[in-house]
C-alpha cells in the first residue's frame, strides 16, 4: 500500500467515525423536568450510556449523584460530560460548578478505572466530581490507571478519596494522565500520595496545569509522590495545606529516578520538588475557600480557580452566580 492510499484509508476512517459517532444523553433525575428524554440514546444509568458508547462517542450527564456497581471503566475514545442541568444541547450552555456531578463507587473499589494504551487524551472526563473512593489498603481511591492508560480529565473535582497509596489517583505500568483545570480535596493515604501516586519503576508522565491541591492528608507526599522511573510535570497550579495529618506540610516526595517539576506554580511547602518561578505562601492565599479563588492582590492567574464560569440562562436561572 503507497503512503496516498494509506492516507486515504486514514481520512476515509475519520470521516466514517465522525460521520456515524453518537452522543448519549444520562439524567438519573426523573422530576426535574429535563427535556433529554425524548432523545434516541437517552438513559437515567451512567453505566448503561458507557457500555454503549464506542470511540468517537460522546455522553452528556447532568447534575446527580451516580453510583457504579463497582467503578466506572473508562471507554477508549469517549468523551464524558458533567455540569448540564439536562435538555442543553451544546457542552457550551452546561455549569458544572453550579450542577454538580457527582461520581460513586460501590464497595471497597475506585470511583473510575482506566486500562489500556487504546485510554489515550481522546478519552476524556470533563465536568465531574469524583468522590468517596475508598480502597482501604489498595491503590487509587477516586482514579486508578494502569497499562498505559492515558486519559484527559478537566474541569474535575477529585476529593475525599482514600487509600494506602494514591488517596485520589494512583498510576502505573506507563500510564500518562493529564490534569487540566482540576481540584484535589481532602484526599487521603495511609501510605504515600495523598492525591497522586506514580508507582514504582512505572515511567509515566503525568501532566497537571491550572489545579488546586489542598488539605489532601498522607504520612509522605500528601501532594503528590513520584517513585523511581517516573515524573510529574506541575504548570500554573496551586498547593495549600497538603499535610501528614498533623502539622507538617509535605506536599512532595519522589524516590531515585524520580522527578516532580513545578513551574510557574504557588506553593507553601515545595520541598522535594525542582521548581522554578514559584511563589512561596506563607498564608492563606485564597479569597475565599468554596471555589478557591485567589486573592484579588494575586495576578498569578494559577490553578482552578483561574476556570471561568460559563455564563448562560441556566445559571441565571438558578442563582447560582458566584
Amino acid at each position: 500500500m503507497n503512503s496516498i492510499t494509506k492516507k486515504f484509508v486514514v481520512a476515509t476512517l475519520l470521516l466514517v467515525n465522525i460521520l456515524f459517532s453518537a452522543t448519549y444523553y444520562v439524567d438519573a433525575d426523573t422530576s426535574d423536568g429535563a427535556n433529554w428524554y425524548n432523545e434516541t440514546n437517552f438513559s437515567f444509568d451512567l453505566a448503561t450510556a458507557l457500555s454503549s458508547a464506542t470511540s468517537g462517542d460522546t455522553i452528556f450527564v447532568a447534575k446527580s449523584t451516580y453510583t457504579a456497581a463497582t467503578s466506572f471503566a473508562l471507554i477508549a475514545g469517549v468523551k464524558m460530560y458533567g455540569g448540564f442541568t439536562g435538555g442543553e444541547t451544546s457542552i457550551t450552555e452546561r455549569c458544572p460548578k453550579i450542577n454538580e456531578t457527582i461520581l460513586h463507587a460501590s464497595g471497597s473499589n475506585s470511583v473510575i478505572t482506566g486500562t489500556g494504551a487504546t485510554i489515550t487524551t481522546t478519552t476524556v472526563i470533563d465536568g465531574f466530581v469524583i468522590e468517596n473512593g475508598s480502597v482501604g489498603s489498595g491503590n487509587g481511591g477516586g482514579v486508578n490507571l494502569v497499562t498505559s492508560a492515558s486519559p484527559l480529565f478537566v474541569n474535575c473535582i477529585i476529593r475525599n478519596n482514600s487509600a494506602a497509596t494514591g488517596g485520589g489517583v494512583y498510576v502505573t505500568g506507563a500510564a500518562s494522565p493529564t490534569f487540566s483545570y482540576c481540584l484535589f480535596e481532602a484526599n487521603t493515604a495511609s501510605s504515600s500520595g495523598g492525591s497522586i501516586y506514580l508507582a514504582d519503576k512505572a515511567n509515566s508522565t503525568v501532566t497537571v496545569d491550572h489545579t488546586t491541591f489542598v488539605d489532601n492528608v498522607a504520612p509522605t507526599a500528601s501532594a503528590i509522590y513520584s517513585a523511581n522511573r517516573n515524573t510529574a510535570n506541575v504548570d500554573s497550579s496551586v498547593f495549600w495545606n497538603n499535610s501528614n495529618g498533623s502539622s507538617t506540610l509535605n506536599p512532595f516526595d519522589a524516590a531515585g529516578s524520580g522527578a516532580i517539576n513545578l513551574t510557574n506554580s504557588g506553593a507553601d511547602n515545595s520541598t522535594n520538588a525542582t521548581t522554578t518561578n514559584v511563589t512561596t505562601y506563607s498564608s492563606n492565599p485564597f479569597e475565599e475557600i468554596i471555589y478557591y479563588c485567589l486573592l484579588s492582590t494575586d495576578t498569578s492567574n494559577y490553578g482552578w480557580n483561574n476556570y471561568l464560569p460559563l455564563i448562560n440562562i441556566t445559571v441565571f436561572i438558578e442563582g447560582g452566580l458566584w
